[in-house]
């Protein structure tokens, strides 16, 4: 057989300068946000970051798209819709700061927040179809989901996949949910795995339940109910919904503490009964940060570090002497809520500067002068 070389590059996608990209590098959008480069791809979605480095844009084919909406992956309003050759384009948007990603690519990191998460995520698909393929879907933080992409692909068991993003073995676990003995993933299943992992959760049991209705301290048309837990500590919960909002139900003596201190006000504050125990709840969006700082998750952009430092600086003058290394980051109020309030043992300046240069971040890590910027703000 004679000799011959085979030119790869013809063979090869270049989604770069295909014709068929849904959105083009530049293009502007009708709420302002400018398109950068495509991130990922499959047969019916395209996602892309936003030029500023704020956003991931999920544009998706209307067929796939229209299918989450009627079997209720998504709300209607998670998306809007632009003209590409000549139908209907639908984009949801989601800050970079949170994840949105395909499933096969999702690795925790030994972050108990973002295994917490995700676990929430698939716990939420599994109610909106329980026989489903999760492993080729997208996992959407910011709406607590999995959205599937329908394909025929070889199904593998919700628990192989959490073991799989965990990332503590070096082969990927593709048993069936046939083939696996306990294939399911419950919060006792996620426990056991994470432990194995050597990633121990405080053996603290969650108020709230999977699947509970959160009519009685969240106003919504939507109904919503509990993902699953995703922060536990002896004074507060978090907790995601299945939408773009998230929970924070504390003890009584924590939710005092917070309100002498002049960071929350008691009318904000909803109140609920678990067993004999009552507790106070707030809500937030999942578009800002409410982040624990010994376990960070969220990312971080230009503007999130600046706000972060900002918030930093707000507390030290409601609090001088409390300690924010295991606070929460509370993005929406600018503010961060201390547990230990007489034990500051950090320099902020130097604190700030540490996670400005360690993570998460959204994107890309920062240059040399924007940390010193946010380390000088918080001073």
């Amino acid at each position: 057989m004679p000799d011959f070389i085979v030119d790869e590059s013809q063979f090869m996608l270049n989604m770069e300068q295909n014709s068929d990209n849904y959105l083009q590098n530049g293009q502007i959008l009708a709420n302002g946000i400018i398109v950068s480069e495509l991130v990922d791809y499959s047969n019916y979605w395209q996602l892309y970051i936003s030029q500023d480095g704020n956003n991931h844009i999920l544009a998706v084919n209307p067929k796939l798209a229209k299918q989450w909406l009627e079997q209720k992956y998504l709300p209607a309003r998670a998306f809007f819709k632009i003209e590409h050759n000549g139908e209907d384009l639908y984009l949801l948007l989601s800050p970079s700061s949170l994840i949105l990603q395909s499933v096969n690519q999702i690795k925790f990191y030994g972050s108990k927040r973002y295994a917490l998460s995700f676990a929430a995520a698939m716990f939420n698909s599994r109610l909106i179809d329980h026989n489903i393929n999760l492993r080729d879907g997208i996992y959407c933080e910011l709406f607590s989901v999995i959205l599937p992409s329908y394909s025929q692909t070889r199904a593998v068991a919700d628990r192989a996949i959490f073991i799989n993003a965990i990332g503590h073995n070096i082969e990927e676990n593709i048993q069936s949910p046939q083939e696996m003995q306990n294939p399911g993933l419950s919060y006792y299943s996620v426990k056991q795995e994470l432990k194995n992992a050597n990633i121990n959760l405080d053996n603290i049991e969650p108020y709230l339940q999977n699947g509970e209705p959160v009519d009685d301290f969240i106003k919504s048309n939507e109904q919503l109910h509990i993902c699953g837990v995703v922060a536990l500590h002896e004074k507060y919960q978090i907790y995601h919904v299945n939408s773009d909002i998230q929970i924070l139900v504390m003890e009584n003596s924590f939710a005092d503490d917070l309100i002498d201190a002049q960071l929350i006000r008691q009318m904000d504050l909803a109140t609920i009964q678990v067993g004999f125990k009552t507790l106070k709840v707030l809500s937030f969006r999942k578009y800002q940060a409410l982040d624990i700082l010994n376990d960070r998750h969220f990312g971080l952009t230009k503007d999130g570090a600046l706000n972060f430092a900002q918030a930093v600086r707000r507390t030290r003058a409601y609090l001088p002497y409390a300690s924010f290394k295991d606070a929460i980051y509370v993005q929406e109020y600018g503010l961060l809520f201390p547990v230990d309030f007489s034990n500051n043992e950090l320099d902020d300046e130097l604190f700030v500067k540490e996670i400005v240069k360690e993570g998460p971040f959204a994107s890309c890590a920062f240059l040399e002068d924007h940390i010193f910027d946010a380390e000088r703000l918080a001073k």
